[in-house]
């Protein structure tokens, strides 16, 4: 139990007070033993915590055991907040990384600017990991297993029970006396962790008891091989991280290559792909003609070439060019499929004159537009305009377009017609 304690105190007193504390809560045993201890040692500290529940609806039982967390959090005065995530977006990665994608987004939408989440993933959990990743044929980056700590969102994610077994957690709890809600589906042997974690690992710790020891072991070589592979990267690219990234950048052996591709794409925000995802990139995307509108997606995730330049970018959302919006401009204009929100102060700090104007309308490129660009002197049509600007073709009927009686006078973005 002390290893518990002292763990977590450490995490605790390196967050600013000012810094919210949320613990990931699930109601079985290890994150109740995590809201427990820390909540214990937030008091002493006069710290408050808050707790999030995910309902991933995939079970009959997913009421109770959101019952069941709010009545601990009653007990501890601890505030919960309880979601609903619908894993069918994610369903590409099978249940299991489907789960874990909603849930991870989920807890993502709640962290603000230096926010921190608590998981209380630990040892066990690290020799599944890796097991798991190796089975899969990971290379470094994968075996480097769960990371201590790591940005989620704009906050950060911190796994302070890390290195502490899980018998250790099963002693706190017998001994506080919390009471678990055990999820059946923990028990389902179809599951690939329940499989490794039921019926392989007792047989490997009974040959093996120090196997978690080992794994740690190598995987903290794995996590200094993956730095040395990322300073190559960086080496490689010149440190250059912009988006997009022009393709003769890119070093020309296929090792190297995927490396500085990897550490580029992380860089951007985005999902690492996996091994038949980049060789994809490699293979069909670098390759392909301006003309061919090649993209390749994983998970939320896709890369676009245009003009020797390749474009990191979330999976665009479905959108409807055909709309045509009146727009009053005494209020803001939500553009909700283009995660977007028009403002007339944004209009004005562009360098649009709108006096007078008290209504536009809001339209999408159909083909043939045109517009004399101020300072330009002729007109040009939008497919000129666009081409000579670099405008990537999948962005085109995604920007606005801004009329005022049936004039096209401002490219969202990009042009102002003379005159305004």
């Amino acid at each position: 139990m002390k290893a518990i304690t002292t763990a977590l105190h450490a995490a605790l007193t390196t967050i600013a007070p000012q810094q919210t504390i949320y613990i990931a809560f699930s109601g079985g045993l290890d994150s109740s033993v995590l809201l427990h201890a820390s909540h214990t040692i937030a008091l002493r500290q006069q710290r408050r915590l808050q707790a999030i529940h995910v309902d991933h609806q995939m079970q009959a039982a997913a009421t109770q055991m959101a019952q069941h967390c709010q009545h601990i959090c009653d007990q501890l005065g601890v505030q919960l907040h309880t979601c609903q995530v619908n894993i069918a977006e994610y369903v590409q990665l099978g249940p299991e990384g489907a789960a874990r994608e909603a849930r991870y987004h989920a807890f993502s939408q709640y962290l603000q600017e230096n926010d921190v989440l608590f998981t209380a993933h630990h040892a066990d959990d690290q020799v599944e990991t890796v097991l798991l990743r190796l089975l899969r044929g990971a290379g470094s980056r994968g075996l480097v297993g769960c990371l201590s700590e790591r940005t989620l969102g704009v906050g950060q994610l911190r796994r302070p029970l890390l290195a502490i077994p899980r018998a250790q957690l099963e002693h706190y709890a017998r001994v506080h006396k919390l009471s678990v809600y055990h999820d059946a589906s923990n028990d389902a042997l179809e599951f690939e962790r329940n499989y490794l974690r039921h019926k392989v690992m007792p047989t490997i710790v009974a040959r093996w008891p120090h196997v978690g020891t080992s794994i740690a072991r190598s995987s903290q070589w794995q996590f200094e091989t993956a730095h040395l592979l990322d300073r190559l990267a960086q080496q490689d690219l010149a440190n250059c991280t912009d988006n997009p990234l022009a393709i003769e950048q890119l070093p020309e052996d296929q090792a190297s290559l995927k490396n500085a591709l990897r550490w580029w794409i992380q860089r951007q925000g985005l999902a690492l792909p996996g091994a038949r995802v980049l060789q994809e990139i490699v293979s069909q995307l670098l390759p392909a003609g301006d003309d061919a509108m090649a993209c390749v997606r994983w998970q939320d995730n896709e890369l676009r070439k245009y003009r020797a330049k390749v474009y990191a970018l979330q999976r665009l959302t479905a959108h409807d060019a055909s709309i045509c919006l009146d727009w009053d401009l005494t209020h803001d204009l939500n553009l909700d499929a283009l995660k977007m929100r028009l403002t007339r102060a944004r209009l004005e700090q562009a360098g649009l004159q709108l006096t007078g104007i008290d209504r536009l309308q809001v339209r999408f490129r159909q083909g043939g537009e045109s517009l004399r660009p101020r300072g330009r002197g002729c007109e040009k049509t939008l497919k000129t305009l666009f081409q000579e600007a670099g405008v990537p073709p999948w962005l085109r009927s995604r920007i606005p377009l801004l009329y005022h009686q049936q004039q096209l006078i401002y490219v969202f973005g990009y042009w102002i017609h003379e005159g305004y």
